[in-house]
């Protein structure tokens, strides 16, 4: 025994002399006649097949591992298949076809069980979010917490307008209507993304009325100087962390958005310029922004450089190292200082800049208008504008740095460091 072809004997194997076979470095055939043989591999398993030709090819099949498939067995699997040959079939063509079938039918299974809401989320961020959205990174930690958190293992065609409502209606249920209106348009986005792919035909997010959730109303709320005042003590009395103070702080003097000052770049900042530039990337108009810097606002960014710690951002995150706070902090810190709700939001302190600063006849309308990146009037004009303006709002920069100096209270104070931790003598 141990030919390397099988032998062409008929019925010449036992199952005595199969089972006393036993295995060599290489692997070895034992004929048993008609085609039909036994391959013992190094591992030890044995192996019936069997060889035909068709159209005058050689073709070889696997009939199964002995002994779960024994002498007997194997013998009438050969004469079935030679059988077919006779007919005009050709088996092993038969059985590569079933092979590639069974492996799609395997692959659809696998992806139908992976087509899950937190599947289709990482798809989403990867091919719409972050080649579409000009502040992806907001986007982001809306999927991830209000919709990957309690969605993400149930597969996306099982998802039912009640799972929708589940998701959403808690959030505006705990007095965040505009955060609910959020979450529901980006599960409407998602959804209609997992749509196009074929995961699932309907969008049961698409069930649910908008202004069920949330009705957007414009606000024209703006602080007055003693609330501003309360706001800004209330905010260097409170346990937040320095970082988050001046923030908000900032947030005041420049007039900006929160987006604009956490995500901030070291670079963009000239302070023998006394000037920080927002590229157009960053900023909500998609248009390069100047923002003219204060002694005051100087004096933040220079302790803020000193807390950020050789970081790239001006208010790096202390949680994920590479990345900046998330504007949400500023909202969660004053949240917790009872500055938020109805009464209150982040943006009304850049409604209230451009408020009290026409009040106090800090600068014309347009520049002040111009300092916060409001368009007036057509390309041209505001390309006259951006250029003529600069003095002008260098100078409301100023006046309303010693405004808010004021509001707070001793100038030397402020700018030596207000609500700053003492240091023992």
């Amino acid at each position: 025994m141990g030919s390397k072809m099988p032998r062409k004997i008929s019925n010449a194997l036992t199952d005595r002399a199969l089972r006393n076979l036993k295995p060599a470095t290489k692997a070895r055939t034992y004929g048993d006649g008609a085609g039909l043989f036994i391959e013992v591999l190094p591992s030890g398993s044995k192996a019936w097949r069997v060889e035909f030709r068709v159209g005058g090819k050689r073709e070889r099949l696997t009939l199964g591992q002995y002994p779960a498939l024994s002498l007997t067995g194997a013998r009438a699997e050969a004469a079935r298949i030679r059988k077919e040959v006779a007919d005009g079939r050709n088996p092993a063509q038969e059985a590569r076809r079933r092979r590639v079938e069974q492996l799609e039918a395997s692959r659809v299974e696998t992806v139908e069980r992976d087509r899950t809401v937190g599947a289709l989320v990482d798809l989403y961020v990867r091919e719409v979010v972050r080649l579409r959205h000009r502040h992806p990174g907001k986007a982001e930690r809306t999927l991830e917490r209000f919709i990957r958190e309690p969605l993400g293992e149930l597969r996306v065609a099982d998802i039912s307008k009640a799972d929708v409502e589940g998701a959403v209606f808690p959030i505006r249920d705990r007095g965040r209507p505009a955060m609910a209106s959020a979450v529901l348009r980006q599960l409407r986005q998602l959804l209609d993304h997992g749509a196009a792919l074929g995961w699932r035909g309907d969008n049961p997010a698409r069930e649910i009325r908008p202004e069920g959730v949330h009705v957007a109303r414009s606000r024209s709320r703006t602080l007055k100087q003693s609330e501003l005042s309360l706001m800004l003590r209330t905010v260097y009395a409170s346990n937040a962390s320095r970082a988050v103070k001046l923030a908000v702080h900032l947030l005041v003097l420049t007039g900006c958005r929160k987006s604009e000052i956490v995500g901030g770049r070291w670079n963009e900042i000239d302070a023998a310029a006394r000037t920080w530039v927002i590229p157009a990337h960053r900023y909500k108009t998609g248009v390069e922004h100047t923002v003219y810097l204060s002694d005051q606002a100087l004096a933040l960014l220079e302790e803020l450089r000193q807390l950020s710690a050789g970081s790239e951002f001006v208010c790096p995150s202390h949680k994920k190292p590479g990345v900046s706070m998330s504007p949400s902090t500023i909202n969660q810190a004053l949240r917790v200082m009872g500055w938020s709700g109805d009464a209150f939001t982040v943006h009304d302190v850049r409604r209230t800049f451009v408020t009290l600063a026409n009040e106090l006849g800090l600068a014309d309308p347009h520049v002040i208008e111009a300092s916060v990146g409001h368009r007036i009037g057509g390309s041209m004009v505001r390309t006259y504008n951006r250029a003529s303006y600069a003095a002008e709002r260098r100078v409301l920069a100023d006046r309303w740095g010693a405004f808010v100096e004021d509001l707070i209270g001793d100038r030397k104070v402020i700018v030596g460091g207000f609500g700053a931790p003492r240091r023992s003598a």
